[in-house]
């Protein structure tokens, strides 16, 4: 009940939830779909305390998604077109694998799992090298839709990992001295 009742939005995005290290993560390779894979996550116990472990767990950014499309009324992949993508250029980016069928010759369908089409907050963009450069230009010096204060906050460490790294709001957070690395995957 304390965690429910603690539970912030931040916390969607930090991987502190206590949950363990990918729970349920792999349920859509075998069909389950966003809402089968929300309620059997009430059944997984907590492994850890909340808030104080980092354990990388995707699944709770299914309720990003949601969260989204409550605020802004706008589906998940809408609003990322219309307020990240199209202002930054990248007009080779597809959310989820079946905007990729739209497309044709920038995107090919790869059949492999229904990963990106289910957890499209974490992981669900697919697109080309050129698209790539735009978001890291975004991400070092601008242009961006994001003000330096929200990209800022987004590279903030939000729970530690271990010896000099952190995890931020989808970033990771190193410090090779005298630098400070910002990366994931």
């Amino acid at each position: 009940p304390w965690v429910t009742k603690e539970f912030q939005i931040l916390d969607l995005f930090c991987h502190r939830a206590g949950l363990g290290v990918q729970p349920l993560q792999q349920l859509p390779l075998w069909g389950y779909n966003r809402e089968e894979i929300k309620a059997a996550l009430s059944k997984v116990p907590f492994k850890r305390s909340f808030r104080t472990t980092y354990e990388y767990n995707n699944v709770l950014y299914l309720w990003v998604e949601d969260l989204v499309q409550n605020i802004t009324g706008m589906p998940w992949g809408e609003f990322i077109t219309k307020n990240l993508l199209a202002p930054l250029g990248m007009n080779e980016t597809c959310v989820g694998r079946k905007d990729g069928e739209n497309n044709p010759g920038i995107i090919q369908k790869v059949e492999f799992s229904e990963y990106p089409d289910i957890f499209l907050a974490a992981g669900g963009l697919v697109g080309t090298l050129k698209d790539l450069t735009h978001w890291m230009f975004a991400q070092i010096e601008g242009p961006s839709p994001l003000s330096g204060t929200q990209t800022r906050f987004l590279q903030r460490p939000q729970t530690v990992i271990g010896n000099a790294q952190f995890y931020g709001l989808g970033w990771r957070i190193l410090t090779h001295r005298p630098h400070k690395i910002i990366t994931h995957g």
